[in-house]
């Protein structure tokens, strides 16, 4: 039998995982009651010089990842 966990945490995957509303709600019927969720996820760069910012942008997306402000907004007001 698995066990739910005591805590679950997100490192920098929403950026890159297309689905990731299904992700977390796999992440949340896994977890303890009373159990925590951590997202640590990219931020937009936000302060950066407009040239960091855009050079930085146009490497991740190399890679497929973003900043998805929606995603940590869903989840932060979901839970």
């Amino acid at each position: 039998m698995n066990e739910p966990f005591d805590t679950i945490f997100f490192s920098y995957t929403l950026s890159i995982i297309p689905r990731w509303k299904p992700a977390v709600d796999a992440a949340l019927e896994n977890l303890k009651r009373g159990g925590s969720l951590y997202i640590h996820n990219c931020g937009d760069g936000r302060g950066l010089p407009c040239w960091f910012q855009g050079l930085l942008t146009r490497w991740l997306s190399l890679f497929g990842v973003r900043f998805r402000l929606e995603a940590v907004l869903q989840v932060v007001f979901f839970l």
